[in-house]
């Protein structure tokens, strides 16, 4: 077990070379990991992700197979939620610029240095416990402010509609996907009555 983890660590390990990924493990083992498996291809490590749902997957970029690592970090944050963390030695820039788009909880040049390795795997894990809890609260916010019996509209700060939920469109006539990005004076008309 990982002394900074309560639970231990499960970890997916995709390498093209199964010895330079025998050799990871072996680093991820005396580090309190578990590692789950070593796969080779791009599309084993989504049908891998998904079968054994890791807490993190390590992604090599070149795996064998039609689908590379950056393809299938791209399906398996798509379909399963799991953080990837790539473990490359690629420095080519393009190559990291299309790496970047997946927005991987990490980037690693091989060969592996244990402690660089241990820290990048609990930041990825803390940002990604972070980034769940957030888009949990944001789903919870969001049915809260869809169900309540009032008239919501959420301005940003120059007074353009984020947010209107349905009370506030029966009352303006607006749809949400239509106010969004107005100006709320357009959308909602305040009558000043004096009597």
């Amino acid at each position: 077990m990982n002394e900074n983890n309560e639970i231990e660590t499960r970890i997916l390990i995709a390498e093209d070379e199964l010895i330079v990924g025998k050799s990871i493990r072996n680093t991820l083992t005396s580090l309190g990991y578990n590692v789950l498996g070593i796969v080779t291809s791009g599309e084993e490590v989504v049908r891998q992700a998904g079968k054994m749902l890791p807490d993190i997957v390590l992604m090599d970029i070149k795996l064998k197979g039609e689908v590379d690592g950056i393809e299938a970090t791209h399906q398996i944050q798509c379909h399963f939620n799991i953080p990837v963390i790539y473990l490359t030695d690629f420095s080519d820039d393009a190559i990291l610029q299309r790496a970047k788009l997946t927005e991987p909880f990490g980037y690693t040049i091989k060969p592996i240095n244990g402690r660089e390795l241990l820290t990048t795997i609990e930041m990825a894990l803390y940002r990604h416990k972070l980034e769940t809890r957030l888009k949990e609260s944001e789903q919870w916010l969001n049915a809260t402010l869809h169900s309540i019996g009032d008239a919501v509209i959420a301005t940003d700060n120059i007074g353009q509609i984020i947010f209107i939920n349905p009370v506030a469109e029966g009352l303006t006539g607006w749809k949400q996907a239509d106010a969004v990005g107005r100006d709320l004076a357009e959308v909602f008309h305040v009558v000043n009555e004096i009597s």
